[in-house]
């Protein structure tokens, strides 16, 4: 996903075809979620905006076409509750925390420069992922994914025009910005 050339290319290739439904679903906490502000990981952090924020954006500029030419003109990322700066009660994450915000802050500009398409970021919950490893305390009371993907896919199927710009939670609740 970070190799934006070769993203444009696909999208070029698949610009005459029909998406009904393009999910953007990579995510990075490459930045430890335990960095403190005064030990900034550059690099990480870096990593995590480029998996995080800029790539989705460039996959969803890349695959427009295709998608709002098909029945569905559905485009989805998945972001995080940590994106969300009105529900941030616990603090750090400062890297995987400010990209989810960036991509959800990029996403929902997206929807306003393009109505022509249902554009949407949905919040999976925590659950039993790559991302989650970092926290073994909290790692085995997590579910697995299956559940709230059942749940994503009716919140996906459900949106309409209204909802594009929106930010939901995987069982349909509006998540604040």
């Amino acid at each position: 996903m970070t190799d934006l050339a070769a993203v444009a290319a696909l999208g070029r290739k698949l610009e005459d075809d029909e998406i009904d439904v393009f999910i953007a679903n990579a995510g990075a906490m490459t930045a430890s979620p335990y960095m403190k502000a005064g030990a900034i990981d550059e690099a990480g952090w870096l990593q995590d905006f480029r998996v995080n924020a800029i790539a989705p954006l460039a996959c969803a500029a890349a695959f427009l076409k295709p998608v709002a030419r098909s029945r569905e003109r559905k485009m989805v990322a998945m972001s995080s509750g940590v994106g969300s700066i009105a529900g941030n009660s616990t603090g750090g994450k400062y890297a995987y925390r400010s990209s989810k915000a960036a991509l959800n802050a990029a996403w929902h500009s997206f929807a306003v420069d393009h109505p022509e398409v249902i554009v949407a970021l949905l919040v999976p919950g925590p659950l039993r992922t790559d991302i989650t490893r970092y926290d073994p305390g909290r790692w085995p009371t997590l579910p697995e994914p299956a559940g709230n993907i059942a749940g994503l896919r009716k919140v996906i199927a459900g949106l309409t025009p209204a909802d594009s710009g929106g930010f939901f939670r995987f069982d349909g609740a509006t998540v604040p910005w």
